[in-house]
């Protein structure tokens, strides 16, 4: 499942097509981090942060030899997110700030992750502790212009 948009403020998600580098595989409902080296977003991984997080793919794609895109769903303020996580969801998780384990799963944990690394914010777990599945708000600094 990875992740998936269960609350939009407002209504209607903004959707937008992005560029893929180069060489990368994106998976359907993966978050997507920045690579602004490469001029595009690539999968997000467990050292992606708050400055990095910015969409969730809505199909699979994967680029070869030269760069492609993929449509995602933009992070914004607000949304609530069903997400796969890593270990089985506990109410001591809950409120917390965790990081990723990949661009698929959160790494959750009873400890707080106060470092740009924590990027979603578990609002509360879903299904049986086994389902391994929660809400989140993911965390995304978005810069000022």
């Amino acid at each position: 499942m990875s992740a998936k948009l269960k609350y939009q403020p407002g209504g209607s998600a903004a959707i937008a097509t992005l560029a893929v580098p180069a060489s990368t595989t994106i998976l359907k409902d993966q978050i997507l981090a920045l690579d602004v080296a490469n001029d595009g977003v690539i999968p997000a991984t467990s050292s992606s942060t708050t400055l990095t997080a910015f969409a969730v793919a809505q199909a699979a794609t994967t680029t070869v030899g030269s760069a492609g895109s993929v449509r995602a769903i933009l992070i914004q303020p607000g949304q609530i997110w069903e997400i796969d996580c890593t270990n089985n969801t506990a109410a001591n998780q809950q409120l917390n700030r965790h990081a990723l384990s990949s661009g698929v799963a959160v790494n959750n944990t009873s400890s707080d992750v106060t470092d740009n690394t924590g990027i979603a914010t578990m609002l509360r777990k879903t299904g049986a502790a086994a389902d391994k599945k929660a809400e989140f708000l993911i965390n995304r600094a978005i810069p000022v212009t």
